[in-house]
This record gives structure tokens, C-alpha cells and sequence, in this order.
């Protein structure tokens, strides 16, 4: 008879079976256990939790990744039948509570807030062999205990003043992010940087080790504004701080920035003025043969400001090579050109991502596929892809969507009446005299309106001679029939 293996539960068929329960035959019974495969590598169970606990199903067990999601308001568990197997669970969470992912009658594992856990189990309870990637919750106390956190990342909750971090192993390391509270400085058991206190803001973290017992150091500590840790109380306001090398802390310097934005301390610098700082010279906003910030042994290489929005490149001798542009519709990097203007030559791109590059006798551009061959250029539409131009060694192909997926109610059809309506012409060109042969767009378009595009903007008719080919392969294949037929007679 046949039986059930006893991790995903597939059907085992004894030799000469051919049938099980509802699966009449060995094809239904494959199909049966390639689904629950499908379910467990493929599939991914979210369970909202909120204001119970939740039971996960025997479907939804089979899916190796559980996610969570929903306001916890209580401790909350997710729970599995107590089969073996193991799963990566994520819990996303929110809300001051512990979310366990347990069997029915196991103790389980708690998976931290925003953190993913690899749990294992073995028939009786659900053990953590791996992960933990994510900050797990703490409630701030006197003695916030983060050596009893179950990974490195740790998030205090609530304000307060913390006075120790409680006992840990030595060499244990966590790294801490606070909220708005105090932390107090200890010589012995909670050494902090400067030897003076932290007033935390939120968002602050600090990486911690453990040096024995409840004894712990700060190895480092950003702020979550950036301003370093013992920024100095200085008796001028306007007093810069220097790095002391020696005691490992900020102190006061001598330079002093005033309300006018004059620099003392080391020579007088003026916003109106120019001073030079290691080779590199600084004037107001200069000029293409003066720029206003300058390479002092280049003559003429750096920046200026040829207006309010705009920052000039210049290459020396008045050359300007680029300018960043940062008002009106074509703000944006331009080289070789001053504005977004597709009629001068130079590249231009702007924010909106709009792109201009205009060339005079030479090619606008060279597109380099190195290695294997494959696609040089995407065309996307949205998020879709919808054709390319892939290159070999010896050929370049453009390539637009044809995907049988994405079709649907094929029909055939007669391209004839179609191809007898077109019009197809030898005409000469206006702008150079050169003789072609084509169709008239705005006739065609009242043929086969699939072929042609109107830009309304510009008010210009174009062709996309590669939609009549269809037309033609039908047509072809008709004419070989026909033939095919009348030689047969």
C-alpha cells in the first residue's frame, strides 16, 4: 500500500501501484507531489497577525519562507501542525510585542521585528540553527540587558536613563540603536566615549563588547544627525572644533568663522576676496577666463558661475567643456553645449532623463558590447520589456516583443485585400532630390493604421515598414499554395 513520506508529506507508491486515495493514476499522483514541491520551494505563506494567534494550514506549512505582517497588540505565536522540516521566517511586523513561531505543543523561537530566523523542527519543538537578520526589540531599563538579546542587533523601546547593560559573555558584541534617553557613564562597567555621558536621540546607535561579567565598552557611536560624539561646549559660538589625536576627542581650535562668513585663525578669507588653499584658488564667481574656483598652477582650469542656476566646466583659455544646468525644462549636465537644444552639436541629458546628441559629419554615437554576444541596448515600456538590438560577432538584430505568451486569440487570415489597397510608389524626397520607393503615410495609415504613427506634437507621419511583413508572409504563403495547387492539377 502506499504511504506518505514523512516530511512533505508526497505520496510513495509501492511497486505495481499506479493509484492513491483520489489520484486515480501515476500521473495524477506526480502531479499531486510536483504541487506540493511547487508550494514548498516556490511559494511563500504571509499571515497577517494582529489580535490572536495564528495556526499556519497544512498547505500553507509547505512553503519553505513564512512572512508576517499586521499590528501586534499582545505577544503573539505562529503556530505549525509540529511535522519535521524547517522554515525561513520573517517577521514584518509592527507593534511592542514578541512574535513566536512555534508547533502546537512546542515552546518555539521568537523571530525578532524586521529579522528573518531559519527554524528548525524536529517532531517536538521548533529550534533557531541560523539568521537573525534584523534589530530585535529590548524594553529600556536601568539595566537594559542586550548580552541576553539573541543576536548582535539590538533596539531599545522607551526613554529613561540606562545605567548598565547587564551581565554578558566576554568578547560578546552588540550593536545598539536608541531611542530618546540617557546613557550614563561607569569607569568600570559601561565605559563610554570622552569618559562623559551620551543623551541619545532616536535613530543614535552604538557598537558595544563585552570586557567580563556586566562590564562593557563603546567601541563607537554615531549620531543619527551626524554631529560627533563630545562635540565641545566652546566660549565662542562661532569657534571650530579640532580632532585632539592624543586624548581621542574634539576640542576647541583657533579658527573662527564670523556672522559674515570671514574666516580667522588661519590668514583672512572673505566671501568677496580670494584666498588659496593648498593649490586650488577661491574668487566669487569668476568668469570663463577667471574661474571662480580655480586650479592655481592650470591657468584657467575649474569652475564659475555664468548664472544663478548654472556651474560652468572650463578647460583653460576660456574653453568650456560642460555646464551643469539647474533651472527650467532642460536642467541637467550639458558637454559641448551651453543649453538643451537638440540643433547644437554636444550631449545633453536632463533631469527627466531626456537625452540630446548631436554630431556634424561624424556618428552621434557607438554602443560597445564586450565578451559574448547578447543584448547591446533594452527597450522597456514601464517595467515591461518590449524589445531590444543584441549584437553577435558578425551581425547586429532588432528585435521587438513577440512572445507567444503574451498572445491570445489567434485567428488566420487574407493579407490580400490588404496588400491590393496599398499604394507603393517611386517618389523623390524634398529635402535632397534622392529617389525611393514606399507608401504615402497618410494612406497608408487609412489602410493598415497598425504600420503608421502620427506625432500630433510635431505633426509628423511615420511608417514602420517592419509591421507590412506579416502581411507579406501571409501573402507569400498563399501564392505557394496556389501554385502548389495548380502544379498538382
Amino acid at each position: 500500500m502506499s504511504s506518505l513520506t514523512a516530511i512533505l508529506q508526497l505520496i510513495d507508491l509501492v511497486q505495481g501501484e499506479s493509484s492513491s486515495g483520489s489520484f486515480t493514476n501515476w500521473g495524477d499522483v506526480t502531479d499531486g507531489n510536483f504541487a506540493i514541491l511547487e508550494a514548498t520551494v516556490g511559494q511563500t505563506t504571509t499571515k497577517a497577525v494582529t489580535v490572536a494567534d495564528v495556526a499556519l494550514s497544512t498547505v500553507e506549512e509547505y512553503s519553505l519562507r513564512i512572512n508576517t505582517t499586521g499590528v501586534l497588540t499582545g505577544n503573539r505565536a505562529v503556530t505549525t501542525s509540529g511535522r519535521k522540516g524547517f522554515w525561513f521566517v520573517t517577521n514584518n511586523c509592527t507593534g511592542a510585542f514578541t512574535l513566536t513561531f512555534k508547533p502546537t505543543a512546542g515552546t518555539g523561537i521568537v523571530v525578532p521585528q524586521g529579522g528573518t530566523v531559519i527554524g528548525v523542527c524536529d517532531g517536538t519543538n521548533i529550534i533557531q540553527i541560523a539568521g537573525e537578520w534584523g534589530w530585535q526589540l529590548i524594553q529600556t531599563a536601568a539595566t537594559t540587558s542586550i548580552g541576553a538579546a539573541a543576536g548582535w542587533y539590538v533596539q531599545t523601546n522607551g526613554g529613561g536613563t540606562i545605567t548598565s547593560f547587564g551581565a554578558g559573555t566576554l568578547g560578546q558584541v552588540r550593536l545598539v540603536k536608541f531611542g530618546a534617553l540617557g546613557i550614563t557613564h561607569n569607569g568600570t562597567s559601561l565605559i563610554l566615549p570622552g569618559a562623559a555621558d551620551i543623551l541619545c536621540a532616536t535613530g543614535d546607535a552604538g557598537l558595544f563588547i563585552c570586557e567580563g561579567g556586566s562590564n562593557w565598552r563603546c567601541l563607537s557611536f554615531d549620531r543619527a544627525s551626524g554631529v560627533p560624539v563630545g562635540y565641545p561646549a566652546v566660549s565662542v559660538d562661532n569657534t571650530l572644533p579640532r580632532f585632539d589625536g592624543v586624548l581621542g576627542k574634539l576640542q576647541t581650535s583657533g579658527i573662527i568663522v564670523d556672522d559674515s562668513n570671514n574666516v580667522s585663525g588661519i590668514g583672512t578669507f572673505s566671501t568677496s576676496g580670494t584666498a588659496t588653499f593648498g593649490g586650488v584658488a577661491l574668487h566669487a564667481d569668476g568668469s570663463a577666463a577667471n574661474p571662480g574656483m580655480a586650479f592655481a598652477a592650470q591657468g584657467g582650469v575649474g569652475f564659475y558661475r555664468p548664472t544663478a542656476s548654472q556651474i560652468a566646466v572650463m578647460a583653460g583659455g576660456s574653453n568650456e567643456v560642460g555646464r551643469f544646468d539647474g533651472a527650467g525644462a532642460g536642467k541637467g549636465l550639458h558637454v559641448g553645449k551651453i543649453a538643451f537644444d537638440p540643433d547644437v552639436i554636444g550631449f545633453s541629458v536632463a533631469t527627466t532623463g531626456d537625452t540630446h546628441n548631436t554630431a556634424n559629419g561624424v556618428s552621434v554615437g557607438t554602443w560597445t558590447r564586450q565578451g559574448s554576444d547578447g543584448a547591446l541596448m533594452t527597450c522597456r515600456k514601464g517595467t515591461s520589456t518590449v524589445g531590444s538590438i543584441s549584437v553577435t560577432g558578425a551581425a547586429t538584430a532588432f528585435n521587438t516583443s513577440s512572445d507567444k505568451r503574451l498572445k491570445e486569440d489567434w485567428q488566420a487570415f487574407d493579407a490580400g485585400p490588404t496588400i491590393d489597397r496599398l499604394e507603393v510608389w517611386d517618389f523623390a524626397w524634398k529635402a535632397s532630390g534622392e529617389r525611393a520607393y514606399g507608401v504615402l503615410a497618410q494612406d497608408a495609415g487609412e489602410v493598415f493604421p497598425q504600420a503608421v504613427t502620427h506625432d500630433e506634437d510635431a505633426d509628423i507621419w511615420q511608417v514602420d515598414y517592419s509591421k507590412y511583413v506579416p502581411l507579406l508572409l501571409a501573402e507569400i504563403k498563399a501564392l505557394r499554395q496556389r501554385v502548389a495547387a495548380l502544379e498538382a492539377r
